[in-house]
């Protein structure tokens, strides 16, 4: 048995997939699911082995979500509150 010619196939169609674990330029850090921070001009986002610890706030939405399972969730829109 020979090896011949061997190649990995091209992708044929682009995507923006990307792998990240660490600290990046602008200070996120994402070791998900142990840890993960994100802030940007959007959104913040703080996980602690998720899904027990989780927090969210989407600027543009004006929406928060949060939840420290199984003890506590809340998620809150510009419109209502749920509890």
């Amino acid at each position: 048995m020979s090896a011949g010619n061997i190649f990995s196939q091209n992708d044929t169609a682009k995507s923006n997939l990307s792998f990240d674990l660490g600290i990046t330029r602008n200070g996120n850090i994402n070791a998900w699911p142990f840890f993960k921070r994100v802030k940007n001009e959007e959104k913040k986002e703080l996980q602690i082995l998720y899904p027990f610890f989780s927090e969210k706030e989407n600027y543009r939405l004006q929406a928060q979500h949060f939840q420290f399972l199984p003890f506590y969730i809340s998620d809150s829109s510009s419109k209502e509150t749920d509890k």
